[in-house]
């Protein structure tokens, strides 16, 4: 649960020799792994990342500086063919929304307009989970890109900290195939 949530803007990205950086339009920055930004900056790239009507972001800070973040991105149908259609869903793993009178989405006033000329959203959650609060300032080595527009982002101040270890990833991923080899027994007590 957050104990402190404040709005934010995330303006650029950043990349040096070992990692990526979001660069908030204050300090401080937030370093991941090379491996988990860039699907999410490749797709606003492409013609289809062009077409999104609205995006934006959280962004989670434990008290061991560990960072994650999620960014939510919303692409109305109207002037998608079905080879875009095809392609959101099958190879970016968006998902179909079509939102009724009373949703969210229409208190956003890019996605209300669009909502005018068509009744479906294509929508994906892309989250990025390895993270750390960078210094404040980043090193010189980076090579910095601006957003083509600011990203709206809320950033949420956790409590506790933030931790990942091998064991807990191993303990999720082997679960499901342990369970069915213990004993009756042992799920009852």
């Amino acid at each position: 649960m957050p104990s402190k949530k404040e709005q934010i803007q995330l303006t650029a990205w950043g990349e040096d020799d070992s990692a990526l950086y979001l660069v908030a339009d204050s300090p401080p920055a937030y370093r991941f792994s090379k491996t988990e930004l860039p699907p999410l900056l490749l797709f606003l790239e492409t013609p289809l990342g062009q077409k999104i009507a609205h995006r934006s972001a959280i962004v989670e800070v434990f008290s061991n500086q560990a960072a994650k973040a999620r960014f939510f991105l919303y692409i109305p149908a109207t002037h998608l063919s079905e080879t875009d259609k095809s392609e959101l869903l099958n190879t970016y793993q968006f998902e179909i929304f079509k939102p009724d009178a009373y949703s969210f989405v229409r208190s956003i006033p890019a996605l209300a307009k669009a909502l005018i000329d068509t009744d479906t959203l294509y929508i994906k959650q892309w989250k990025i989970e390895q993270g750390m609060v960078a210094a404040d300032v980043l090193p010189s080595s980076a090579v910095m890109t601006a957003f083509a527009e600011p990203v709206e982002a809320e950033l949420r101040y956790m409590e506790g900290e933030l931790r990942m270890t091998p064991n807990l990833v191993e303990s999720i991923i082997w679960a499901p195939f342990m369970l069915p080899l213990l004993p009756l027994g042992a799920l009852s007590q």
